[in-house]
């Protein structure tokens, strides 16, 4: 991922977050520079969080933006 952003500050998705197992610290770390293209794909941890319902979804959608913000500060 450093050798990709290193050539191109094109939109950049990063599938492979949450439910995958990736790193989602490290891929704000390395993507800060270009954190106005970067999309950090999450679906499927949102999408079949908890019990389903709107609000765990909402929940798990805020929680993952929280982080993010919380690693971009640093």
């Amino acid at each position: 991922m450093k050798e990709v952003r290193s050539l191109s500050n094109l939109p950049f998705l990063i599938p492979g977050i949450g439910a995958q197992g990736g790193d989602l610290e490290n891929t704000v770390n390395i993507n800060k520079e270009f954190i106005d293209s970067t999309l950090v794909n999450v679906s499927r941890s949102i999408i079949f969080a908890d019990n389903k319902d709107s609000n765990s979804i909402y929940n798990a959608a805020k929680e993952f933006s929280e982080q993010m913000r919380k690693y971009c500060e640093r």
